[in-house]
């Protein structure tokens, strides 16, 4: 498991990352291509740091989608 700091660095990257996977990917595989980028950060959070996680990728979506 990782720190709140390195899932939130991580999901920080995440983030920079959409708007340019969004432009690059084809629409079709575009929630795809981010689950591939997401999951591996949930799957590193612990229980306590899952809320976060959670809740940090929903906002991704909506904000960049």
């Amino acid at each position: 498991m990782k720190s709140r700091a390195e899932l939130d660095k991580e999901l920080d990257k995440l983030a920079a990352w959409v708007p340019k996977m969004l432009e690059e990917t084809d629409e079709d595989w575009q929630m795809e291509a981010f689950a591939a980028e997401a999951d591996p950060i949930r799957d590193a959070a612990g229980p306590e740091d899952m809320e976060n996680v959670w809740s940090r990728l929903q906002r991704i979506l909506v904000t960049t989608a």
